[in-house]
């Protein structure tokens, strides 16, 4: 190539020193450096232009010759001198026999810009000289920085999108570690943004997301960071904040969003956040943690009655019991993927029926990397929180039943299966579990399902819906932790359950307690009145069995009349 390039700088003097064969190479070589498709110039040891082609003083705006012996420093942008001044000088100096080549920004006669890949080299000879061959790259870097823009920024609101905010957010965490900077993270999370969406559809959540998206902006600072990081939340970085001021500002966003009403078809809403606010010092240590204890802050204000700001505390016990939720999310994916769940069964025995079935209830346990067993109220508030408990559920109920066929005999069982609230309104729920139900055909073998008093209440035809699908399968139910929410027992008359098993809490205190023996003894009274058998948790001691029974509690459950035991041949 530097032979190819010489003899097209060459050839002006070549056509009138030699009328050989070579004056024809010569031309042909002068004509395609002046037609070649790339800015082309030879500079000297000043940096000045000693030649330049047609094309590259055409594409420049200059007339051919108008260039030469100007500095080449001239037709490049402010911002990019020193650095090709500084490449271009040690390639004069012989420091570097390779070809160097770098993109930068080009500017034209009538001051306009472009973007180029310059390759430079030095022209071996007498002079100290450099080829410097510029291709015009504009529409490739156009089409890269869109590529950029678009991978950085959220396509419904236009903000940067989580992966921006986060390395924004890491540079923030250095600062403030190098230059004891402060900044402030805030976690906004959109109240009643469901509702919208249950009631006027996608499109209206996604027309709300881009106005709360523009209210929020007009009331931040210009050099704040704001983003989308995912469904209805958003992240906020305010930066050299302290945590006073930033409590300023999300006050005033907060009343503008309340302030806010949002139409759509005749439909009028009110949308309020519940915001997460931490501290960025020179103690924070990386982007995912600062964004953990955001999201921490962020469920307690919602928790609180949402449109609330909640400073970050660690010492504070509502902020502890939620760090606790967040590492044992990926702990129970990993269980997930790594089948560390195991089972146990526990009897019911009865104390006053004379049922001669056997009662079961199956209680799942998670295993840590040692193999220890990890307790059901470790995990389990996790699991309800981030939307596993109706998974959990499936996988405990498939390896219920795979257990007792597996077994290969005949049962006279009820079999109790906890369910999680959730998974009361889950349709995935009903069909994969009455799949199960149909494939697993046990002979004298009943599951029992287990919903919280406060679960059934809570969504009431849901739950009626749920039972009567399953009982129409034979399946029983059985209404744990009654008693928890004894307000009212009306809905006893639209509960078809068959089991009442009665709160532990009550339980366990009958012989100190009289308020509780009269509250187990109303339960079991108004139970019989329905037609319901009731199951007395917590049976713990002798003297708590003793008294159960002369109550006419039909069954009980504690460590006194059985302790949980593994289960171990599922396979």
């Amino acid at each position: 190539m530097n032979k190819y390039h010489m003899d097209m700088l060459n050839a002006n003097s070549t056509l009138h020193t030699s009328t050989s064969d070579d004056t024809a190479y010569a031309k042909l070589c002068y004509e395609l450096y002046h037609q070649l498709p790339a800015i082309s110039l030879l500079i000297d040891e000043d940096l000045n232009i000693v030649s330049i082609n047609h094309y590259g003083s055409s594409q420049l705006g200059f007339d051919h010759t108008e260039l030469l012996g100007q500095s080449v420093t001239t037709l490049y942008a402010e911002e990019d001198l020193t650095f090709v001044t500084r490449n271009l000088n040690l390639i004069l100096q012989g420091q570097t026999h390779k070809s160097n080549r770098w993109e930068c920004t080009r500017v034209r006669k009538d001051k306009s810009h472009f973007w180029v890949r310059d390759t430079a080299k030095r022209v071996e000879g007498e002079n100290k000289q450099v080829l410097l061959v510029s291709e015009d790259i504009t529409e490739t870097r156009y089409l890269i920085n869109e590529l950029e823009k678009q991978a950085a920024t959220d396509p419904l609101t236009g903000l940067y999108n989580r992966n921006k905010f986060e390395r924004h957010l890491e540079q923030a965490i250095l600062s403030a570690q190098t230059s004891q900077k402060k900044h402030a993270l805030c976690f906004i999370d959109l109240d009643q943004f469901k509702v919208v969406n249950d009631v006027c559809g996608h499109i209206a959540g996604d027309e709300l997301l881009r106005q709360i998206s523009k209210l929020i902006l007009s009331g931040i600072r210009n050099n704040d960071i704001f983003a989308r990081i995912g469904g209805d939340e958003f992240g906020l970085l305010l930066q050299n904040c302290s945590l006073n001021e930033a409590q300023e500002i999300l006050k005033k966003i907060l009343n503008k969003l309340l302030q806010h009403h949002f139409s759509w078809d005749k439909e009028i809403f009110t949308i309020g956040a519940s915001i997460g606010l931490v501290a960025i010092t020179a103690t924070e240590t990386n982007a995912e943690e600062c964004l953990k204890m955001a999201d921490s802050a962020c469920y307690i204000a919602k928790e609180k009655g949402r449109k609330n700001i909640q400073i970050y505390n660690p010492d504070d016990s509502e902020m502890l019991k939620r760090d606790h939720m967040q590492k044992f999310a990926s702990r129970l994916n990993h269980a997930f993927e790594n089948d560390r769940f195991v089972l146990y069964q526990q009897k019911v025995f009865p104390l006053t029926s004379n049922d001669q079935k056997q009662h079961f209830e199956i209680l799942v346990r998670m295993l840590d990397e040692q193999n220890n067993i990890i307790p059901p109220n470790a995990f389990i508030p996790a699991a309800e929180y981030y939307g596993l408990s109706t998974k959990l559920d499936l996988w405990v109920t498939e390896n219920t039943l795979k257990y007792f066929c597996n077994l290969q005999q005949k049962f006279n069982t009820v079999c109790n299966i906890n369910l999680s609230g959730k998974t009361l309104g889950s349709k995935e729920f009903i069909e994969k579990a009455t799949l199960l139900l149909k494939q697993y055909q046990i002979p004298d073998f009943t599951v029992c399902f287990e919903i919280t008093e406060t679960a059934a209440i809570s969504n009431m035809a849901q739950a009626v819906d749920f039972i009567n699908h399953f009982k129409a399968m034979d399946c029983l139910f059985a209404l744990d932790d009654f008693g928890s929410g004894f307000s009212s027992l009306a809905y006893l008359k639209t509960l078809p359950v068959d089991f009442l098993k009665i709160d532990g809490h009550f339980v366990k205190n009958i012989i100190q307690d009289s308020m509780d023996l009269a509250l187990v003894r109303a339960i079991h009274q108004v139970a019989d009145i329905f037609g319901i058998e009731t199951i007395a948790e917590f049976v713990e001691t002798r003297e708590v069995n003793t008294v159960l029974k002369g109550l006419g509690i039909d069954y009980g459950q504690g460590y006194y009349l059985h302790r949980p035991e593994p289960i171990t041949n599922i396979t």
